[in-house]
Protein backbone atom coordinates (compact mmCIF):
# COMPACT_ATOMS: atom_id res chain seq x y z
CA UNK A 1 0.00 0.00 0.00
CA UNK A 2 1.31 3.41 -0.88
CA UNK A 3 1.78 6.22 1.64
CA UNK A 4 -1.13 8.08 0.05
CA UNK A 5 -3.40 5.02 0.38
CA UNK A 6 -2.37 4.53 3.99
CA UNK A 7 -3.18 8.20 4.78
CA UNK A 8 -6.63 7.86 3.19
CA UNK A 9 -7.39 4.71 5.22
CA UNK A 10 -6.07 6.35 8.41
CA UNK A 11 -8.15 9.50 7.77
CA UNK A 12 -11.32 7.48 7.26
CA UNK A 13 -10.64 5.47 10.40
CA UNK A 14 -10.14 8.63 12.48
CA UNK A 15 -13.31 10.25 11.15
CA UNK A 16 -15.23 7.10 12.05
CA UNK A 17 -14.13 7.47 15.68
CA UNK A 18 -14.75 11.20 15.99
CA UNK A 19 -16.85 12.06 19.05
CA UNK A 20 -20.50 12.87 18.52
CA UNK A 21 -21.40 16.55 18.81
CA UNK A 22 -22.69 17.68 22.18
CA UNK A 23 -26.45 18.14 22.42
CA UNK A 24 -27.59 21.70 21.75
CA UNK A 25 -29.40 23.70 24.35
CA UNK A 26 -32.91 24.70 23.35
CA UNK A 27 -32.29 28.35 22.59
CA UNK A 28 -35.74 28.61 21.00
CA UNK A 29 -37.32 28.60 24.47
CA UNK A 30 -36.50 32.25 25.01
CA UNK A 31 -38.08 35.37 23.57
CA UNK A 32 -36.78 34.86 20.03
CA UNK A 33 -38.18 31.32 19.92
CA UNK A 34 -41.74 32.26 20.79
CA UNK A 35 -41.90 35.55 18.89
CA UNK A 36 -44.43 35.49 16.08
CA UNK A 37 -48.09 34.93 15.36
CA UNK A 38 -49.86 31.97 16.91
CA UNK A 39 -53.31 30.47 16.37
CA UNK A 40 -55.26 28.86 19.16
CA UNK A 41 -55.60 25.10 18.98
CA UNK A 42 -57.17 25.14 22.43
CA UNK A 43 -58.30 27.95 24.76
CA UNK A 44 -59.32 26.81 28.23
CA UNK A 45 -60.44 28.83 31.22
CA UNK A 46 -61.25 26.96 34.42
CA UNK A 47 -60.97 23.66 32.54
CA UNK A 48 -63.67 24.65 30.04
CA UNK A 49 -62.92 25.03 26.34
CA UNK A 50 -63.79 28.33 24.62
CA UNK A 51 -64.05 27.52 20.92
CA UNK A 52 -65.43 30.94 19.96
CA UNK A 53 -62.25 32.64 21.24
CA UNK A 54 -60.13 30.02 19.43
CA UNK A 55 -61.78 31.04 16.16
CA UNK A 56 -61.84 34.79 16.89
CA UNK A 57 -58.26 35.57 17.95
CA UNK A 58 -54.63 35.07 17.09
CA UNK A 59 -51.92 35.69 19.65
CA UNK A 60 -49.02 37.92 18.61
CA UNK A 61 -45.95 37.46 20.82
CA UNK A 62 -42.80 39.56 20.89
CA UNK A 63 -39.89 39.53 23.32
CA UNK A 64 -41.95 41.61 25.75
CA UNK A 65 -45.58 41.70 24.64
CA UNK A 66 -48.59 39.40 24.51
CA UNK A 67 -51.29 40.69 22.13
CA UNK A 68 -54.68 39.25 21.26
CA UNK A 69 -55.50 40.19 17.64
CA UNK A 70 -58.86 39.69 15.96
CA UNK A 71 -58.55 37.22 13.09
CA UNK A 72 -61.27 38.74 10.93
CA UNK A 73 -59.23 41.87 10.33
CA UNK A 74 -61.50 43.99 12.50
CA UNK A 75 -58.42 45.62 13.95
CA UNK A 76 -59.30 44.98 17.57
CA UNK A 77 -56.44 44.03 19.85
CA UNK A 78 -55.48 43.93 23.50
CA UNK A 79 -51.86 43.94 24.68
CA UNK A 80 -50.23 42.84 27.91
CA UNK A 81 -46.59 43.29 28.87
CA UNK A 82 -44.86 39.92 29.10
CA UNK A 83 -41.63 38.98 30.87
CA UNK A 84 -40.10 35.59 30.12
CA UNK A 85 -37.63 33.58 32.16
CA UNK A 86 -36.44 30.72 29.94
CA UNK A 87 -33.90 29.68 32.60
CA UNK A 88 -36.65 28.68 35.06
CA UNK A 89 -37.78 25.07 35.16
CA UNK A 90 -40.20 24.95 33.47
CA UNK A 91 -39.70 28.30 31.70
CA UNK A 92 -41.88 30.97 33.29
CA UNK A 93 -43.62 34.19 32.33
CA UNK A 94 -45.50 37.08 33.88
CA UNK A 95 -48.17 39.28 32.33
CA UNK A 96 -49.36 42.74 33.30
CA UNK A 97 -51.32 45.54 31.73
CA UNK A 98 -49.26 48.50 30.53
CA UNK A 99 -51.11 50.91 32.78
CA UNK A 100 -50.50 48.76 35.89
CA UNK A 101 -47.26 48.45 37.81
CA UNK A 102 -48.16 45.06 39.27
CA UNK A 103 -48.11 41.62 37.70
CA UNK A 104 -51.57 40.24 37.00
CA UNK A 105 -50.75 36.68 35.85
CA UNK A 106 -47.96 34.17 36.43
CA UNK A 107 -47.39 31.03 34.43
CA UNK A 108 -45.22 28.49 32.71
CA UNK A 109 -44.68 27.77 29.05
CA UNK A 110 -43.50 24.84 26.97
CA UNK A 111 -42.36 25.04 23.36
CA UNK A 112 -42.28 21.78 21.41
CA UNK A 113 -41.56 22.26 17.72
CA UNK A 114 -44.29 24.53 16.35
CA UNK A 115 -46.60 24.07 19.37
CA UNK A 116 -46.54 26.42 22.36
CA UNK A 117 -48.45 25.64 25.56
CA UNK A 118 -48.97 28.37 28.13
CA UNK A 119 -50.55 27.71 31.54
CA UNK A 120 -51.20 30.51 33.99
CA UNK A 121 -53.11 31.76 37.00
CA UNK A 122 -53.96 35.18 38.36
CA UNK A 123 -51.50 36.55 40.88
CA UNK A 124 -48.00 37.91 41.16
CA UNK A 125 -46.06 35.15 42.95
CA UNK A 126 -43.96 33.18 40.45
CA UNK A 127 -43.31 30.53 43.11
CA UNK A 128 -47.04 29.70 42.99
CA UNK A 129 -47.32 29.56 39.19
CA UNK A 130 -48.74 26.40 37.61
CA UNK A 131 -46.07 24.01 36.32
CA UNK A 132 -47.97 20.80 35.48
CA UNK A 133 -48.89 20.91 31.79
CA UNK A 134 -50.60 17.54 31.65
CA UNK A 135 -52.70 16.93 34.77
CA UNK A 136 -52.62 20.31 36.50
CA UNK A 137 -55.60 22.64 36.75
CA UNK A 138 -54.40 26.12 35.83
CA UNK A 139 -56.91 28.93 35.53
CA UNK A 140 -55.96 29.34 31.85
CA UNK A 141 -54.38 26.99 29.36
CA UNK A 142 -53.56 27.99 25.80
CA UNK A 143 -52.31 25.49 23.26
CA UNK A 144 -51.01 27.42 20.26
CA UNK A 145 -49.69 26.61 16.80
CA UNK A 146 -47.32 28.88 14.96
CA UNK A 147 -48.85 30.63 11.94
CA UNK A 148 -46.53 30.20 8.95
Amino acid sequence: MSVRGALVVLSLALVGFAPAPLPRKQSHRGPAGIAGTWEFARWEVGGMRHELQEKTFHLLLTANSFTFVERNGGGGSSTLIMRLDPSASPPSFTLRRAEDAWVAYVGSYRLQGSELTMIFDGGDDLAKRPTDFDTGRPTCKYVLRRVR
